[in-house]
C-alpha cells in the first residue's frame, strides 16, 4: 500500500544523542542540495525537512534507506548521533503527534504547528510534495487544530516570562500599577513586552546595567528608564519590582532600601533580594512561578488521553481515504482506457462527443460508487474491474468486460 512507503527519519529531544545537548541543524545550501538529490531518487513521491531547535527530521514517501543515508551525510558521519527511522503506520503516528504538539519537548507546544505548515509550504513550492502527501499533512494540521480547540493541551503558561503575567492576574495586580523591571536581557525583554501587552494601563519603568539597552527597549515599549545605580533610592516609588539579572555578585535590593508592602518578583540568579526584605514585602521566587507552570503541565497531561483519541480517529479517517485513493486509481486508469477506445470505435466516433463524454462520466461514476461501497473489503485494486463485472449486470459492466479482454 502507498501508506507503507511513508517514512519519518530524524533526531529530536527524545532521541539518543549520546550525551550531546545540541540538535543537529541544516544550512540553506544543504537543504537546497538535499531536495535536488532526493527528487532524483527513483520512487520518491514526496520529501520534506523540518528543522527547529528541538528536531531535525525528514518526512517523505519513497525510498527511506536513501533518505536515511542522506540524513547521516548531513550529520557528517558523526556516530554519536543516532537517528530514528519510522515507516508506515509508525511514521504516520509520529507525524500526527509531532504536528499536534504532544510529541514536543513541551507538551502542547503552539509553535510546532506553524513551523510544520511553513515547512510543508516550502516543500510544495519546491515541487517535492505530492497531492497524497499534502492530504496527509493537511490531516495532521486538522487534528492539531481540533486538539487545540477541544482539549487543554495548549492552555495556560509554560514560560517564566508569561508566568509573571499569570501571577499578576491571579493576584489582581493589574490596573494602574507602577512597575520597575530590572534587567532587560532576552528574558527581561520578553517580560517587558508581555507587561505592556497584557497591562497597557501599567506604568512601566526599566533599568539595566547597560543603560543603552534599556533606552532602546523603552522606545519600543513606551516605558520610562532609570539609572541602574539609583535603583535602591527609587525602588520605593513602585508597587511592583521585578528583577531579571544574571551573574550577580551581591543583591540588588538591600535592606537599606526600606521597602514596605511591595510585590517583588525575584527572577535573578543568584537571588537579587536581601533575605530581610521578605519580612515586610511579598517576595515571589522562580520556585513560586514554577508552581504555576507545573499546574499547567498537570492540566495538559490530564488531557493527553483525549488528544490520543482524536489522533487515532483522524488517522483512521486518513487511512480510509488512503485505501479509497489507492483503489480509485483503477477508476482513473479505466476512464483513460475508455476515452482512448472511444477515439477508435467506429460506432462511438459517429456520436456527438458530449454524448460519449456523458456516458463515460456516468460509467466511471457507477464504478467509483462500487469502489466506495466495497472500500472496507480486501479486494486488490487490480481485481476491482472483474469484481465490478461479477456484481453488476449493466451496459457499463459490458463495456468494462470488453475492455478487460483487449
Amino acid at each position: 500500500m502507498r501508506s507503507d512507503k511513508i517514512y519519518a527519519i530524524g533526531i529530536n529531544h527524545l532521541s539518543n544523542v549520546s550525551g550531546k545537548n545540541k540538535i543537529p541543524s541544516i544550512t540553506d545550501m544543504q537543504k537546497c542540495n538535499l531536495y535536488r538529490d532526493m527528487l532524483k531518487v527513483a520512487g520518491t513521491e514526496a520529501f520534506m525537512t523540518l528543522n527547529t531547535c528541538n528536531r531535525l527530521e525528514f518526512y517523505g514517501i519513497g525510498n527511506k534507506d536513501v533518505a536515511l543515508s542522506k540524513y547521516i551525510e548531513i550529520l557528517g558521519g558523526d556516530k554519536q548521533y543516532i537517528p530514528f527511522m519510522y515507516s508506515g503506520d509508525e511514521a504516520i503516528l509520529h507525524l500526527f503527534q509531532m504536528a499536534s504538539g504532544i510529541g514536543s519537548q513541551l507538551i502542547g507546544d503552539l509553535e510546532i504547528i506553524g513551523q510544520f505548515k511553513r515547512a510543508v509550504a516550502e516543500a510544495k513550492d519546491i515541487g517535492s510534495v505530492s497531492g497524497y502527501f499534502k492530504r496527509l499533512a493537511d490531516s495532521c494540521i486538522k487534528a492539531a487544530k481540533y486538539i487545540r480547540n477541544t482539549t487543554s493541551i495548549s492552555d495556560g503558561t509554560t514560560s517564566l516570562s508569561y508566568a509573571v503575567i499569570e501571577y499578576l492576574k491571579n493576584n489582581n495586580l493589574r490596573e494602574d500599577k507602577k512597575i520597575l523591571l530590572i534587567g532587560v536581557g532576552s528574558f527581561g525583554t520578553n517580560i517587558a513586552r508581555n507587561l505592556v501587552h497584557y497591562f497597557p494601563k501599567c506604568q512601566l519603568t526599566l533599568s539595566n546595567r547597560t543603560s543603552a539597552r534599556a533606552v532602546e527597549l523603552g522606545k519600543e515599549t513606551g516605558a520610562l528608564v532609570i539609572d541602574y545605580s539609583t535603583i535602591n533610592e527609587q525602588a520605593n516609588d513602585y508597587d511592583i519590582v521585578i528583577t531579571a539579572v544574571s551573574d550577580l555578585s551581591s543583591p540588588i535590593l538591600t535592606a537599606n532600601t526600606g521597602l514596605q508592602k511591595k510585590v517583588i518578583i525575584d527572577l535573578s540568579s543568584p537571588s537579587s533580594v536581601d533575605d530581610e526584605i521578605g519580612d515586610s514585602n511579598a517576595v515571589v521566587s522562580n520556585e513560586d512561578l514554577a508552581k504555576i507552570i507545573n499546574k499547567t503541565l498537570d492540566k495538559r497531561n490530564a488531557d493527553l488521553p483525549k488528544a490520543h483519541e482524536i489522533i487515532s480517529s483522524e488517522i483512521k479517517v486518513f487511512k480510509d481515504w488512503s485505501n479509497f485513493y489507492q483503489k480509485s486509481e483503477s477508476a482513473r486508469i479505466l476512464k483513460s482506457d475508455v476515452l482512448e477506445q472511444s477515439m477508435v470505435c467506429p460506432f462511438l466516433m459517429q456520436i456527438e462527443p458530449e454524448v460519449v463524454s456523458g456516458f463515460v462520466n456516468e460509467m466511471i461514476g457507477s464504478y467509483v460508487q462500487f469502489i466506495k461501497k466495497n472500500d472496507a473489503n480486501v479486494i486488490p485494486k487490480n481485481e476491482l474491474p472483474l469484481e465490478y463485472i461479477k456484481q453488476n449486470k449493466n451496459s457499463f459492466s459490458k463495456v468494462l468486460q470488453d475492455l478487460t479482454r483487449t
